[in-house]
């Protein structure tokens, strides 16, 4: 696990208190919160995202957007958008 990912899951999972296993439905697939959080920690080298989720002021607010954005990442996975299944096809899990 690089540094940022250590950044980004004490802010979620410590401050927010967010539990990095919760996951985030779209039609038959999930991903959770940790492969969220992985795959962007590979994909964010100026730290936008880290620089949002500390604007927000709780972890409602938080948790709303990570799950808006999870489950627009898998709706986008499923359609083949290759910016998306590069580094979400393989952490996509199908509901069992």
């Amino acid at each position: 696990m690089n540094t940022y990912y250590r950044e980004l899951s004490e802010l979620v999972y410590g401050r927010f208190g967010i539990d990095p296993y919760e996951r985030v439905v779209y039609g038959y697939f999930y991903l959770t919160i940790q492969d969220y959080l992985l795959a962007v920690s590979n994909q964010d080298p100026v730290k936008n995202i880290y620089c949002l989720l500390r604007s927000f002021h709780n972890s409602d607010q938080a948790l709303n957007y990570l799950k808006e954005t999870i489950s627009r990442i898998i709706e986008e996975t499923v359609w083949g958008d290759a910016t998306y299944t590069h580094s979400y096809q393989n952490r996509m899990k199908e509901m069992t």
